[in-house]
């Protein structure tokens, strides 16, 4: 029976997208056996912790002969023979020097004993330890490591806990002339930080400065130790002594949990036994198993010299890619422990493959394409080496299986070079690669020579620079982002079906991250720098996210705009309607904008077009008017139509829409805006001054009791023979037989509205993003025309990536983006559009500056708009 996941919930959400989730029913040696019977070769060993492979029979062994002689597991507070005897020979391999040992039951539990005892030995409370490292997830090793993935105020020692540059000797000195530190602990490898080797002179130098300034050297071997390197410790190759050497993971031989901390006499501390324990600590069995993992190098005496020969063969065929492939691979490492990093600089220009590189889903595609296709089990790392995947094989892998694992790695090398994304990601909708002949791998770029700006956008800041929020909308949009050679391979199905794939991925981790970047140079011969930051949520998963959810969201968002000093930052799609257009964000760094009063407004302006001098006998239908766009586009708009209907949500009822036009009028009013003779402001204006009261008292009471003065309005006019040019409904159906025109623009999140309901000649603005209106039937089917509202024409002809975000032709994009752009080059000093109610002259303002900077609205429907390359090749 196939168990639900109860445990590491997140952990198995992820693998199960990016097909890497498996049953291993039967380990041994460096194969897994999962449960539809494929063998997988092995080139994780647990992150080092399997040095022999899987259940090594002189392990195994010497495990079934401690039961046999019913050897004791744990029998606190005695220790038994085996724990005695190996805490003698960890001392003796590890130096003259050392004379202590703490025993433990993991990695994480070694660095907290390890801190512990520093802190006792030397009378001080802080810890110095380095950028880039990992030494645990509990909390005093999680406070000591420098990732700032896991850097949050809740679950780290902030205060006590100080990082340095690795590698960097001025920066240690200078921490610790200060004579603050208890203990500098510092990995020989950083394993998590990507495989970065410590310099010789680097540790050579920390140990003499610790020595000086009496804080304690610890060095974390928990992964390099037990014969990683080459040598049985790292310590071993860098000639260095420190005070404690940490170590775990293949101490146990994957077989068991311990750890050891290797104690200097003079490092030691009487206090140190009094106050600390472990029920589990100098337990007999693991023990029994950490003397067997020595006795493996006492039996094997070629075992470190054979983990050097691999080390020179390794780094040679791995020097040849960097050479032979320098834009796409590097590595860094030493021993039996690399970090493999892929890059492809050349698709800069696609969202999708950006976002993966800059996100490091990269990474995990990779190794899910070694696990799907080659059958091999390696791993991103978990800290902040982006771009790297993990290779850790057993100390005893054969050659062959290193010489095979290369192969696949220089095979991905060719993939990225060539662009061939869909030889890379076709597992992950179960779509078979055809062959794989190396040189059947013909280059198809993702990216075209669009032009993103007349000059390059540059890592340092050098003009305003905005940024504009977006997010997978629906599987079209991301479909047609998608690399060429996607598009050019895949038919339309499987195109969804990846689509559907990277909205799958986004509802497990929504995290955004940047992508494309841009210049554009106003009208005015301003010039901005830009770029988009995107997650690839989809709206529906946006909408279920609890309200703190929702705030955690807009945050990681806005990191990762204040990371790239944004002076503007437009609320794109949904991320306006979870944080109630920006009303729920907290200051920050830069200004924010919801991109809806130039959305509104150049809707209007291509509504007035499309309806031309006719418009004063027409007729207007506003579904979503009480939202921050439907309610200024339909206030600009009374200005012209004859009659104008609201269409709200059955769940709030009709009063809320009276109550928006009656504010609507006031604010119009107060506004002093000319209406159109004739116009529903007009006539609404005049059916005002019908009222049997002074014009100012009627404001004020339509101010203040809103729906219910305007109902004294309506009737007193209907007494007097004068209907009430405005309407409201919460059923579309009640007004097309009269509407000449529609602005649709909710926040429904995916298509819900049928062009044949309205009647002929019809024409539609689809303002919403997703679209509101169901695309499944011709204009000429229906009489109907769909324009797609809410775009415009930039100032320049610039490209938001190979597909221009939205699959538009360069130089046209979405309003809201290009208001950001607006106020970037209007240097604004101020947030604009924000909140649910938009002053009009507000509005106002903002369509005034985007037109000084050459934003003119697009009159067209959505296929008018479209690149002519962008259509989705079917090869079916």
């Amino acid at each position: 029976m196939q168990l639900t996941n109860l445990c590491n919930i997140y952990r198995n959400q992820l693998l199960d997208t990016i097909g890497m989730q498996r049953q291993i029913v039967r380990a041994q040696g460096v194969f897994l056996e999962d449960s539809a019977g494929n063998q997988i070769v092995d080139c994780l060993a647990q992150y080092g912790a399997v040095p022999f492979g899987h259940n090594p029979e002189p392990l195994t062994k010497a495990v079934k002969d401690y039961f046999e002689q019913q050897g004791p597991g744990f029998v606190q507070p005695f220790v038994v023979e085996p724990t005695q005897r190996l805490s003698h020979r960890l001392c003796q391999l590890a130096g003259d020097a050392y004379k202590f040992v703490v025993f433990t039951c993991s990695g994480t539990e070694t660095v907290e004993a390890a801190i512990k005892l520093a802190r006792l030995s030397s009378g001080r409370e802080k810890v110095l330890s380095t950028i880039n490292s990992f030494h645990g997830k509990t909390y005093s090793s999680l406070s000591a490591t420098g990732s700032e993935k896991y850097a949050q105020d809740l679950i780290v020692d902030k205060r006590n806990y100080h990082k340095v540059v690795f590698n960097d000797i001025d920066a240690l000195e200078t921490a610790l002339a200060t004579g603050e530190y208890a203990a500098f602990i510092v990995e020989p490898i950083q394993g998590e930080g990507g495989m970065i080797e410590a310099t010789a002179e680097y540790l050579k130098t920390a140990e003499a400065l610790c020595k000086h300034h009496g804080t304690l050297f610890l060095l974390d071997e928990i992964q390099t130790g037990i014969g990683r390197t080459g040598y049985f410790l790292a310590a071993h190759k860098y000639d260095v002594k420190p005070d404690m050497v940490l170590l775990s993971k293949a101490l146990g031989g994957g077989i068991y949990p311990i750890g050891a901390v290797i104690v200097k006499k003079g490092a030691y501390n009487k206090d140190f036994d009094k106050k600390h324990s472990s029920t589990f600590a100098n337990g007999g069995l693991g023990a029994q198993v950490a003397n067997a993992v020595l006795d493996q190098f006492e039996q094997q005496q070629d075992l470190l010299e054979a983990i050097r020969n691999k080390e020179t063969y390794i780094r040679a065929r791995l020097g040849h890619l960097e050479k032979t492939f320098p834009d796409v691979f590097s590595f860094t490492g030493a021993g039996l422990m690399y970090a493999l990093r892929f890059k492809d600089d050349h698709s800069f220009n696609n969202y999708i493959i950006s976002f993966c590189q800059n996100r490091d889903v990269l990474s995990y595609i990779i190794t899910g394409y070694l696990l799907n296709e080659k059958k091999f089990l390696c791993m991103p790392f978990l800290g902040d080496a982006y771009g790297a995947i993990r290779f850790e094989p057993s100390l005893t892998v054969s050659q062959d299986i290193i010489v095979n694992y290369i192969n696949a790695i220089e095979e991905i090398c060719l993939i990225i070079k060539n662009r061939r994304y869909d030889v890379l990601m076709g597992y992950l909708i179960g779509r078979t690669l055809e062959t794989a002949d190396l040189a059947s791998l013909i280059q198809h770029p993702v990216d075209k020579d669009e032009v993103l700006g007349d000059f390059a956008y540059s890592e340092e800041k050098t003009a305003p620079r905005f940024a504009f929020l977006m997010h997978a909308t629906s599987s079209v949009d991301v479909a047609r982002g998608l690399p060429l050679a996607i598009r050019q391979k895949f038919n339309r199905q499987e195109q969804h079906a990846l689509a559907d794939w990277v909205m799958r991925f986004g509802a497990i981790d929504p995290t955004p991250e940047r992508t494309v970047q841009v210049t554009m140079r106003s009208k005015t011969g301003k010039l901005v720098e830009g770029l988009l930051i995107f997650s690839p949520m989809r709206p529906e998963e946006m909408m279920k996210l609890t309200a703190d959810e929702k705030k955690q969201l807009i945050n990681d968002y806005l990191d990762v705009a204040e990371r790239e000093q944004v002076d503007v930052v437009g609320l794109g799609a949904f991320t306006s309607v979870i944080s109630r257009a920006g009303a729920d964000i907290s200051p920050r760094n830069f200004h924010l904008t919801t991109g809806n009063s130039f959305t509104a407004l150049s809707t209007a302006e291509a509504v007035k077009q499309a309806m031309g001098p006719e418009i004063s006998h027409k007729n207007l239908m506003v579904i979503g008017a009480r939202g921050s766009v439907g309610r200024l586009a339909f206030m600009e708009l009374c200005r012209y139509f004859k009659n104008v209907y609201l269409i709200g949500s059955g769940r709030s009822g009709t009063r809320p829409l009276f109550d928006t036009i009656a504010a609507a009028l006031v604010e119009l009013i107060d506004a002093g805006v000319e209406a159109k003779p004739d116009s529903a402001l007009a006539r609404a204006i005049a059916m005002l001054h019908l009222m049997d009261m002074d014009y100012a008292r009627v404001i004020a009471e339509l101010r203040t009791r809103g729906a219910g003065f305007l109902q004294e309005v309506i009737n007193n006019g209907l007494l007097q023979g004068v209907s009430f040019p405005f309407d409201v409904s919460c059923e579309i159906s009640d007004f097309v037989d009269y509407t000449d025109c529609v602005v649709t623009v909710t926040s429904e999140g995916k298509p819900f509205i049928k062009a044949n309901i309205f009647k002929r000649g019809t024409k539609v603005f689809d303002t919403a993003r997703p679209f509101d209106v169901i695309d499944d039937e011709t204009e000429s089917a229906t009489g109907v025309t769909v324009y797609e509202g809410g775009l415009v024409d930039q100032p320049q002809e610039t490209a938001f990536g190979d597909c221009n975000m939205i699959g538009s032709r360069p130089g046209i994009n979405l309003a809201c983006l290009s208001e950001t752009i607006a106020l970037a080059m209007e240097g604004v000093n101020h947030n604009y559009s924000v909140g649910p109610n938009i002053p009009f002259l507000e509005a106002k303002a903002v369509f005034n500056f985007s037109t000084k900077h050459g934003f003119t609205h697009y009159l067209g429907t959505a296929e008018q708009s479209l690149l002519d390359d962008v259509v989705l090749v079917n090869y079916q």
